[in-house]
């Protein structure tokens, strides 16, 4: 099985959870939107300003957020798979709750910013742009034990921008990436 594989089954998984959560919301509040897009007010360069909300529906005329997660790990088998120079390791994981922990010791935060603003698409750019629409949701980044470890909500992201975030990476240096939701024992 190829890693695109691995990632379309963990992905395929979670899509049918969120479009049965979203059905479900949709039939008892007619307002209810996918993936609202949000940049928060502060520094436009953190990471956590760009966000997209699951699903949004009013009650009244208070917005109403809700996060759709899976209560289980899709359990795929460890794996490991070469993506050029780089190993990935692949452990059991949800597709809105993916940890990527690498051995990079520094990054060029730029390349990953416009990764970024490019999946989640707050101003909606790109949204017509190939076969595959899907957004991210969010990305958490930080330095865990001096290396770079990110945390992301794919949503309804394809596997592709997985795919490109990999390369991002592997630009950046990266050797060696694990991937998996070990937040969520």
């Amino acid at each position: 099985m190829k890693l695109e594989d691995t990632l379309e089954v963990v992905r395929a998984r979670y899509l049918a959870f969120y479009d049965k959560a979203f059905s479900l919301i949709e039939k008892r509040h007619s307002s209810a939107v996918k993936e609202l897009p949000l940049q928060l007010d502060i520094n436009p360069n953190e990471y956590r300003s760009l966000w997209r909300i699951d699903i949004t529906y009013y009650k009244g005329e208070a917005p109403q957020l809700v996060e759709v997660n899976l209560d289980q790990k899709t359990e795929v088998p460890r794996q490991y798979f070469q993506f050029g120079k780089t190993t990935v390791s692949v452990e059991p994981m949800i597709w809105n709750a993916i940890e990527l922990r690498t051995n990079l010791q520094e990054v060029d935060e730029a390349p990953l910013r416009d990764w970024l603003e490019k999946a989640i698409d707050v101003d909606e750019k790109y949204t017509n742009q190939g076969p595959e629409v899907g957004f991210l949701h969010s990305l958490d980044a930080c330095f865990e034990n001096g290396y770079l470890s990110l945390s992301i909500d794919f949503g309804t992201a394809p596997v592709s921008a997985f795919i490109e975030l990999l390369s991002l990476l592997q630009d950046q240096g990266a050797t060696s990436v694990s991937v998996g939701s070990w937040e969520f024992a």
